[in-house]
């Protein structure tokens, strides 16, 4: 009995160690789990799922959850989870979770999403631009969810993901100022902005011509917001300064223009002038 017992819960404690130990050993334990014999055992797929997930493997997580041939609701949300985590490929693993999402609410099982996993889903339809599903999943939680204005934890995950897209929003539209000042009352509430956040803004200042904002922005993002900028962050830098430069060359030129010229000269120039 006592051997029985240890076959089946060495490998479930070991998964949750390999957590925090490594790849390497997270394989070795998954080759020990096939051994003996407890590879259709939920509970140990589920922590096998979440280990390789832990440790930047979602494709053999995504290996194991498709040869599984029952799964759980604590199965679905340990998946969907484990795709959000991932700070490499955000995009195509948020793609990912999203499209298990939808596979999860058609399920013949009938599972249903944790908290979690709908919060979760809430922060992918923000990264990947799709405003209408982050909608739709809101939809969902005002059905299934009893008073969801009374879930911290829920309703703190539609406010990040509908604040953080009206700064895209405004950004699309070259309202940098508002666009900022929404960035400080997203800290007020305590809401932490991400990469894409940024990414918006300094598109948003590149658009409304705020040269000293966004130069402001870029160095607090390491220093108040503790990330790291990207190759798309820094290119948004390149134009921001392009653009000024290119408008303080042509107000030079303009100006030598209209000493040539005279004072005289068109007033059409100066009204193309204040268009730029």
């Amino acid at each position: 009995m006592i051997s029985r017992m240890f076959l089946y819960w060495g490998p479930v404690l070991g998964f949750v160690q390999c957590q925090h130990c490594g790849f390497v050993l997270g394989r070795q334990i998954h080759a020990r789990v096939v051994r003996v014999g407890v590879m259709f055992n939920v509970l140990v797929l589920t922590i096998l799922i979440h280990c390789y997930a832990s440790n930047k493997d979602v494709v053999s997580g995504r290996k194991v959850f498709d040869e599984m041939p029952m799964r759980n609701s604590v199965t679905w949300n340990a998946m969907i989870t484990g795709y959000c985590s991932q700070s490499k490929k955000a995009k195509d693993c948020a793609f990912e979770a999203l499209l298990l999402f939808k596979d999860m609410l058609v399920d013949v099982c009938g599972v249903n999403p944790t908290h979690t996993a709908m919060v979760c889903i809430l922060s992918t339809s923000y990264q990947l631009g799709v405003l209408e599903s982050g909608a739709c999943v809101h939809g969902y939680i005002e059905k299934t969810i009893y008073m969801p204005e009374n879930d911290l934890f829920v309703g703190t995950g539609l406010v990040d993901m509908y604040s953080k897209s009206m700064v895209t929003g405004l950004a699309i539209h070259g309202r940098g100022k508002e666009a900022i000042r929404l960035l400080d009352l997203m800290r007020v509430c305590g809401i932490k902005p991400n990469a894409v956040t940024f990414t918006s803004l300094f598109s948003a200042c590149c658009h409304a011509g705020l040269v000293e904002e966004g130069l402001g922005l870029f160095d607090n993002m390491k220093s108040k917001c503790d990330l790291e900028p990207n190759i798309q962050h820094y290119g948004c830098i390149v134009d921001l300064l392009g653009r000024a430069a290119l408008k303080r060359s042509i107000q030079i030129h303009h100006g030598e223009l209209l000493r040539k010229r005279g004072k005289s000269s068109s007033s059409y120039s100066q009204s193309r002038f204040l268009m730029i």
